[in-house]
């Protein structure tokens, strides 16, 4: 049991064999200022049925604002009411 233990715990040490999913990119503009980041629409259309932009805004590498913002142009989302 103990042989066991040992072997699982070095497989899990082991880096994945699979490609990582890269769902965001930063584009830069070629001016001074942040780059814009770019989000898969795919992605952020399922992402955005289970969690909100709050949550997303660490698997994106972003602040929440973005994500609504990337959203809205995407039309994934409706603006909201005018104060």
């Amino acid at each position: 049991m103990l042989a066991a233990l040992d072997e699982a715990t070095r497989q899990s040490a082991d880096p994945p064999d699979d490609i990582v999913l890269s769902v965001s990119s930063r584009q830069p503009l070629g001016r001074v200022g942040q780059p814009k980041i770019h989000i898969d629409s795919t992605f952020l259309s399922y992402a955005l049925e289970l969690r909100g932009p709050s949550h997303l805004c660490d698997v994106f590498g972003c602040h929440p604002r973005t994500v609504c913002r990337r959203a809205l142009e995407l039309g994934l989302a409706s603006p909201g009411v005018p104060v």
